[in-house]
């Protein structure tokens, strides 16, 4: 059996063929697969995945040269590397992480954006891209995959061999991501080894050599009729060539040069359904937030971002999904901050002598007594101590709170006076700890916070707890009548604000605010306080109050505490959560689209008319 085609021949008569050589050669035969076109096969043309990285090195950078230099630049590069490799080695193979380091010395004037990363790891993420590219557009052959289940559950041993210029670590990330890695002992790669198959054939005598075989107890099964047959068989191996009449019918319009039609036009999302969930729109949205979130961190040159619990929890698995998929790392640190304006608040006010509690009496202008010292997050104990001492009715709301005789009477309270001054003290000096725990330097690059909107109370609660000395910088889904505006305490509503009028769009994304923060519920519950073992020790724990979390600050544990209700759990895992599987999943296949199109975006008005479908 010299050829399979596929369609044609069975796949029990390829592993019967195979069986046969094995039998021949009992003490040791080896079954080498090529890897393109053979058991994985691309819905685009080679040559155009160069040009998807390209689009994609772009947004990465950002870099002041678009997706069309960047390619042309690195292809005048691969040609100047594969001409030296063949005059010194007679090999036409390179390393793409080799390319990568040239690349970057010949980007770096023309792209300040390139200081923040070295040689190498500028190296690395042109690797990465490459990666996430070939992982969106490889199909495994499943007629070649049923062989290989059938040889590898026989024990046969499998090898895998490619002239491919990613390096060998990579090359097995992109098996691994099919199901393919686990089948095969070994990989060679002509960029590993500096030896390829087309070429010299070298590959095949580095194959013969460290699988100590005879050439005839090696089968090279692959498709390219030079490098896998030809060039396989000048070395003394077996080989089977794999004919797969219906590549080319897997191929889009891509046909590169050929004055085809580009898959980068049209409809980017064209004919992606939507998931069979109620809200199924809500995915589109998300996605839409997501990746203008990402790109205005870019431009900023932001390293890391806090996404504010609770429903910072999903936004945040996008913004990872987003970043992994597209440039198979992540470029922007997200982190996930447990806050809530309740715990934040006390630590945010002011010693009592200056503070006029102006931030809360601004939205509640008649609150009681019991009311103002629980916003404080006084424990119930501590507010029942007080009360007691007071004649007034603190059950009462009181007109004009703030300036109310009963509640002037409760700050000249020296309970309430002692207890006020060191739950502010502790819980901002916990809740700086906290914050410094995770080794970033936004006190000198800034803090930036991502959440649901709309106000942004608890930014401003976090930034008088920093003193008003840090820049902190907010970033919603909508930022709707902002407060404490300042140069150094900024709101950006990435998909809808009014801050100068209403942003385009804005009935449409601000209509039922609710419904945002209904599917972005959390897996825990909201954060109450920030307490050192000592601490909660004397506080006690109520039934309601768990541990979510204990972080080490460098100055000792902290417990991140939050109000644990069995009822709200099962809630999200019951209701919510599902439908966040099923937003994921098409955030998921948008992603991959938008990679695919050559990072293509539908315009404003489409993502509105799905949200609009959905609220309307």
């Amino acid at each position: 059996m010299d050829n399979w085609i596929i369609g044609q021949g069975s796949v029990g008569e390829v592993i019967s063929h195979i069986g046969r050589l094995h039998r021949e050669h009992r003490e040791r035969f080896v079954v080498c697969f090529d890897y393109f076109d053979t058991l994985v096969t691309r819905t685009v043309e080679p040559e155009y995945t160069k040009i998807l990285a390209a689009n994609l090195l772009s947004r990465a950078l950002p870099a002041e040269l678009n997706g069309q230099e960047l390619y042309a630049i690195r292809r005048e590069l691969e040609l100047e590397l594969t001409e030296r490799n063949a005059e010194e080695c007679g090999e036409l193979d390179f390393r793409l992480d080799h390319l990568g380091l040239q690349l970057f010395h010949l980007l770096k004037e023309r792209c300040p954006a390139l200081c923040r990363l070295t040689p190498e790891q500028f190296a690395d993420l042109l690797v990465d891209i490459e990666l996430a590219v070939e992982k969106s557009v490889q199909r495994v052959c499943p007629e070649l995959l049923a062989v290989v289940e059938e040889l590898s559950q026989k024990n046969i041993p499998l090898i895998l061999a490619s002239d491919f210029y990613l390096p060998e670590r990579a090359f097995r990330q992109m098996a691994v991501h099919l199901g393919l890695g686990r089948y095969f002992d070994d990989f060679y790669i002509s960029a590993e080894q500096g030896k390829g198959k087309g070429s010299s054939g070298a590959l095949y005598g580095e194959i013969i050599q460290r699988q100590r075989c005879r050439p005839e107890e090696i089968l090279m099964v692959g498709d390219n009729p030079h490098a896998d047959i030809a060039m396989a068989r000048r070395w003394g191996l077996r080989t089977l060539q794999v004919i797969r009449p219906e590549r080319q019918a897997l191929l889009p319009s891509a046909r590169l040069g050929k004055g085809e039609k580009d898959v980068t036009q049209g409809e980017p999302f064209a004919g992606l359904p939507l998931p069979e969930t109620v809200f199924a729109e809500m995915g589109v949205t998300l996605w839409l937030f997501t990746h203008r979130l990402f790109t205005v961190l870019r431009e900023q040159g932001v390293a890391d971002v806090f996404f504010l619990a609770k429903e910072g929890e999903f936004l945040q698995q996008l913004f990872i999904q987003y970043q992994q998929h597209l440039f198979n790392q992540v470029l922007i640190r997200p982190h996930y901050l447990l806050a809530s304006r309740k715990a934040t608040f006390i630590a945010s006010l002011r010693p009592l002598a200056v503070e006029d509690f102006h931030r809360l009496f601004d939205h509640y202008r008649d609150i009681s007594l019991r009311e103002f010292l629980l916003s404080l997050n006084f424990s119930a104990d501590s507010v029942q101590s007080i009360v007691t001492q007071l004649s007034s009715d603190c059950d009462c709301r009181l007109a004009g709170t703030a300036a109310h005789p009963d509640f002037l009477a409760l700050c000249q309270l020296p309970q309430f006076q002692e207890s006020y001054e060191e739950l502010r003290q502790t819980q901002a000096d916990n809740f700086r700890s906290y914050l410094d725990s995770f080794g970033c330097t936004f006190q000198v690059t800034g803090l930036h916070l991502v959440d649901v909107g709309w106000k942004g109370s608890i930014q401003d609660n976090i930034f008088h707890i920093l003193g008003g000395r840090t820049t902190v910088d907010g970033y919603y889904i909508g930022s709707l009548n902002a407060t404490e505006l300042a140069d150094n305490n900024r709101k950006t509503g990435v998909l809808f604000n009014n801050a100068h009028g209403p942003s385009p769009f804005f009935n449409v994304y601000n209509n039922n605010r609710s419904l945002y923060e209904m599917l972005l519920g959390a897996s825990h519950g909201s954060a109450d306080c920030y307490l050192t073992p000592a601490q909660l020790a004397v506080k006690g724990r109520p039934d309601s109050l768990a541990i979510h979390q204990t972080r080490d600050t460098g100055k000792g544990p902290l417990h991140l505490m939050v109000h644990d209700l069995a009822e709200e759990r099962a809630l999200y895992d019951r209701t919510i959560k599902p439908i966040q599987d099923q937003i994921f999943m098409l955030c998921q296949a948008m992603t991959s689209a938008f990679l695919t199109t050559g990072c293509r975006l539908a315009d404003a008005e489409w993502f509105a008319r799905h949200h609009a479908r959905m609220v309307f």
